[in-house]
């Protein structure tokens, strides 16, 4: 089974996920040491986790995530100052929830593409601190 590494900059962003094989059962510190050999870098290495549920990193990042290193998790970047990190670490909570819009109701008839067609696309504003 493969373990996954991400490499992990100054600023605390993903740079470059490793994947590396034949490590089952072997120390976290001999899995770092090859993918810095690999690499040649002294970086900052972080073990990460494709699992989508109780990912003990929160989520399997990608290059530009950011690693919260006080939470130990790996998210998106920030999307508005506003936001907030949600109670189970794998997501930005806005400061007001999106609403649903009470004039629609979807046509039992409609395809999945016809009906995100149809929803309303809501917008977050960060001045107004309100969907538009």
């Amino acid at each position: 089974m493969a373990r996954y590494w991400a490499n992990i900059n100054e600023a605390n962003m993903v740079e470059k996920i490793e994947r590396v094989e034949g490590f089952e059962g072997k120390a976290d510190s001999e899995c770092i040491d090859f993918v810095k050999a690999l690499n040649k870098n002294t970086d900052n290495w972080i073990e990460c986790y494709k699992e989508s549920d109780n990912n003990p990193r929160g989520n399997y990042p990608s290059v530009g995530y950011v690693y919260l290193s006080t939470e130990n998790v790996f998210m998106p970047q920030k999307p508005f100052p506003s936001w907030t990190l949600s109670s189970d670490n794998k997501t930005w909570d806005p400061p007001v929830a999106k609403p649903a819009d009470p004039s629609w109701t979807p046509d039992a008839e409609m395809t999945a593409e016809e009906l995100a067609a149809a929803e309303k696309i809501w917008a977050w504003d960060e001045d107004s601190q309100s969907w538009v």
